[in-house]
């Protein structure tokens, strides 16, 4: 491995203490092979930190997509048990009552994760309808 180094010293400040000093200086900090080698050890460690780095940050957001996409799937899933049973009150098949409790029984079944689950809210809605905003506004 060479290493140039390039001075520029104007004509008009030519003095032979400074080169000696610049020459001297030089001196002091070159590059054994030991130092070379701890320098490409150094070097290749930054190296490989960096790649983990990346690597880590491009793995979580892989995780949280792939995490995403899951629940969107098994979100897709319980509303399709609901429209399945939906259907069948619909075509006379089963009451409704008996259909809510068959959907309830079927969606309490569902886990993923770490044991995660979901749940049914069946309270009314907490908005009303346009009338009753029309009401406020006189």
């Amino acid at each position: 491995m060479a290493f140039a180094v390039f001075l520029w010293i104007p004509l008009t400040a030519h003095r032979p203490v400074e080169i000696e000093h610049v020459v001297a200086m030089l001196r002091r900090f070159k590059m054994t092979v030991g130092r070379k080698i701890y320098a490409l050890i150094g070097l290749s460690f930054l190296g490989l930190l960096g790649i983990a780095v990346l690597d880590s940050r491009e793995l979580a957001s892989s995780l949280m997509q792939q995490k995403q996409i899951e629940l969107k799937h098994l979100a897709e899933l319980a509303l399709g048990i609901v429209k399945e049973e939906h259907a069948a009150v619909q075509k006379g098949d089963i009451a409704a009552a008996d259909a809510q409790k068959r959907a309830m029984a079927r969606l309490a079944a569902l886990r993923y994760g770490n044991n995660d689950y979901f749940w049914i809210n069946d309270m009314p809605a907490a908005h009303g309808d346009a009338s009753d905003e029309a009401r406020d506004e006189r």
